[in-house]
C-alpha cells in the first residue's frame, strides 16, 4: 500500500529567519483526488500536443461512462425505494401531494376571484401575493386604490358597425323612405283579413 501523498507547506517559526523555514507535511485524504492545474503546453510540438489531446478525450470518455453508470445505479436505487414502501406510504405521499396541488389550485383561484371583483389586469395578479385570503383582499384594494377611479368603468371599444338612419360623417339622422311591400302585393292566401 502506498503513503498518501503530502503537501510541502513552509511554516515561518519564531525567532528564525526566512533561510531557516521548516516545511509542514500535510497528508491528503484517501479518495480525495487532487485538483489538477493547467499545464503549459506552449514548447510542445504538434505530436505532443496531438498525444496530450487523446488523453484528455479517454478521461472525458471515461467519466461519461462512469456518469452513466452512476445514473443507471441512482435510477435502480430508487426502484429498489420505491419497492421496499409500504402501500401506507404510497398513499401518504399521494395525498401529500394532491393536498399540495389543492392549495396552488385554491391560491390561484382566490387571486382570480380579487382581481375580477376589484378590476385587477391580468399583468397586475403576481401583486396579489400568496397568503391567507384577507391578505390577498388587503392587497387588491390598495390595487384598486393605484388604479384610480378612471379603471373603474372602462369606456367600451369604438364600434366599427354602421347604424342604420345616419348620415355617414356628421352624425345625424336621416329619413329612409319606407321601402316595404305594398299591402296588395302579398298574395291573397297569405292575406290577414
Amino acid at each position: 500500500m502506498s503513503t498518501p501523498a503530502t503537501d510541502q507547506i513552509p511554516v515561518e517559526q519564531p525567532g528564525q529567519e526566512q533561510a531557516q523555514q521548516t516545511p509542514v507535511q500535510t497528508p491528503q485524504v484517501p479518495g480525495e483526488q487532487q485538483a489538477t492545474q493547467p499545464e503549459d503546453h506552449k514548447g510542445l510540438s504538434a505530436e505532443d500536443k496531438d498525444a496530450v489531446i487523446e488523453k484528455l478525450r479517454k478521461e472525458n470518455a471515461q467519466r461519461r461512462v462512469e456518469s452513466k453508470e452512476l445514473k443507471e445505479r441512482a435510477q435502480k436505487w430508487d426502484e429498489f425505494e420505491e419497492s421496499q414502501k409500504t402501500e401506507l406510504q404510497r398513499a401518504t405521499e399521494a395525498q401529500t401531494k394532491l393536498a399540495e396541488e389543492n392549495a396552488r389550485l385554491q391560491a390561484a383561484n382566490t387571486q382570480l376571484t380579487l382581481a375580477t371583483a376589484y378590476g385587477i389586469k391580468a399583468e397586475d395578479i403576481a401583486l396579489l401575493g400568496t397568503g391567507t385570503a384577507e391578505e390577498m383582499e388587503e392587497r387588491a384594494k390598495r390595487i384598486q386604490e393605484l388604479y384610480g377611479a378612471s379603471q373603474s368603468a372602462p369606456t367600451p371599444p369604438p364600434s366599427q358597425r354602421p347604424h342604420e338612419g345616419f348620415i355617414p360623417g356628421t352624425g345625424q339622422r336621416q329619413d329612409i323612405p319606407d321601402d316595404t311591400y305594398p299591402a296588395g302585393w302579398t298574395p291573397k292566401p297569405l292575406r290577414k283579413n
